[in-house]
């Protein structure tokens, strides 16, 4: 069955409303995945980056790229509560309660609800005798998540239409079904509108829908959209791609190359690596120069001293955090050719600055290779747009507003063939004794960079690069960070201070949307 969901309502200040979502909207699809339900509807969109794609009431298919916090909905309210058709018993008891109500009680009295998630959201009685296997299995892409991650959420109910009415003096749900009158106009509306849609699409090409898959790598969610072909394997093949590199480049698996190096005996200085890490060392390495020092690949003593993905972060000790400090310098590692040769027993490299751009580039280049021309890749926040949208028009790229209530957008952007990369002090970070400590530390003094910026956001080519520049613009702040982006061909660069304000590196506003 087909699910249909008109937006009723976009909340004020919502994602939504930045994006243009307008009520009589109807929304398709989270993350490639067809919404059946309410809960179908909040359990997909509690993450921190989706794809949805939106039918405008012309016919137009918006495809949204969103870069949120994990539990923020996005703005919008539908007609019916449930999403979904309310579930009346089947069963044809000779004991039945309801049956033996008498006569000129409340309408509602003579529903037979058996819909288990009305049990679940209003505490409703179910029999659970008509409930289906879908409605009990679990889904083969569910993925995991934590209690912390449900614990207070809210799911919100809104006034029904078809076939319920809202009673205000008993609070209750009026079942309108019975009502001849009502029914008959209703169904005069739907023949027209089938009618009409019937005659509109008759002659015209059905659109094809795209389809998507994720899976948590990379210490992330990683999500990889196909908008011009059907073929699964390829989505599988891209998801290899993502695995293939991790267990090269990561730091915790400890079969990667980059782990046995920091976990090498001492006095073991010189290592042979592959080609895939020999190549993003030598990235890395660039950005360390091209910054001077501010990007720094030997910054792992201090991130994990400072541990932001732990349970309970907390600023370390100002002797531990000098020792780490002694530990950093990316000129304490030389690389040649496919050689890596340490200075002294202590550095240790983390690529996370520059990894999943580097991985984004080379699942690009798969998918190009299996010949797909539209594409969206997502690694965590890290987009890469391959080609345009089916119709020709660019991918909906929208910039997160860091620190909202609730999450905004404060700028869309109109992305073909190229990278987005955003890099900002309301990811992964904790607040303590009422200061907010981040992720991007500086690499002189082992603290997050204080420069008066919120978030930096690259446009390129090249992933790595978006990636590698994010890291760094931020880093040099507002002026040399700028002063970078322009110096380069190719890069654009939005810049987001303390006080809201957005700055555009030359070229970067004509990115901006227009619709």
């Amino acid at each position: 069955m087909k699910h249909v969901h008109i937006v009723d309502k976009v909340l004020p200040g919502s994602i939504a409303e930045e994006l243009e979502i307008e009520k009589g909207d109807r929304l398709i699809s989270i993350n490639g995945q067809e919404i059946g339900d309410v809960f179908d509807y909040h359990f997909l969109v509690n993450d921190d980056f989706l794809t949805v794609l939106i039918e405008k009431s012309t016919g137009e298919q918006w495809e949204l790229e969103i870069e949120k916090d994990y539990e923020d909905d996005l703005g919008i309210e539908f007609g019916q509560g449930l999403m979904d058709e309310y579930r009346s018993c089947r069963n044809k008891c000779m004991f039945c309660f309801i049956d033996q109500m008498p006569k000129g009680m409340r309408e509602t009295l003579y529903f037979k609800d058996d819909d288990s998630r009305l049990s679940f959201l209003q505490g409703n009685y179910v029999t659970l005798t008509n409930m289906k296997d879908e409605d009990v299995d679990t889904p083969d892409n569910i993925g995991t998540y934590r209690y912390e991650d449900i614990l207070g959420t809210t799911f919100k109910l809104v006034n029904a239409s078809d076939y319920y009415s809202y009673d205000s003096e008993y609070k209750v749900w009026k079942d309108k079904s019975d009502n001849n009158k009502y029914m008959k106009k209703r169904n005069c509306i739907l023949l027209t509108v089938l009618c009409l849609v019937l005659s509109l699409t008759g002659c015209t090409e059905k659109t094809k829908e795209p389809i998507n898959k994720m899976d948590f790598l990379l210490n992330t969610f990683v999500s990889v959209t196909l908008y011009d072909t059907d073929k699964e394997e390829i989505l599988d093949g891209a998801l290899d791609v993502c695995r293939e590199y991790e267990n090269v480049l990561s730091t915790t698996i400890d079969t990667s190359e980059i782990y046995q190096m920091n976990h090498r005996k001492p006095g073991e200085r010189q290592f042979t690596v592959s080609d895939k890490t020999a190549e993003v060392l030598k990235k890395g390495l660039e950005y360390c120069e091209m910054s001077g020092g501010a990007f720094d690949i030997t910054i792992e003593p201090l991130s994990s001293l400072w541990d932001f993905a732990g349970a309970d972060p907390a600023v370390p000790e100002s002797t531990a955090i000098q020792a780490a400090l002694e530990k950093v310098g990316y000129k304490k590692v030389l690389l040649e050719g496919n050689t890596v040769t340490f200075a002294d027993d202590d550095t240790a490299i983390d690529l996370g600055a520059i990894a999943k751009g580097y991985i984004a580039d080379r699942i690009k280049d798969y998918l190009t290779e299996q010949g797909v021309k539209s594409a969206i890749i997502n690694l965590g926040g890290n987009v890469v747009c391959v080609g345009e949208k089916t119709d020709g028009k660019p991918f909906k790229i929208g910039l997160q507003k860091p620190f909202a209530d609730r999450t905004e957008t404060v700028a869309a952007l109109d992305i073909n063939d190229l990278s987005v990369v955003s890099s900002g002090v309301y990811e992964r970070h904790f607040i303590q004794d009422g200061v907010n400590y981040h992720h991007i530390l500086d690499p002189h003094t082992g603290y997050p960079y204080e420069n008066g910026l919120s978030q930096v956001t690259i446009i390129s080519k090249l992933s790595v690069d978006g990636d590698g520049l994010s890291t760094s613009c931020f880093a040099l702040g507002l002026e040399n960070g700028m002063k970078l982006a322009d110096s380069l061909e190719g890069v654009y660069a939005v810049f987001i201070t303390e006080d809201g304000e957005l700055h555009y590196s030359e070229g970067a506003q004509e990115f901006l949307s227009s619709d």
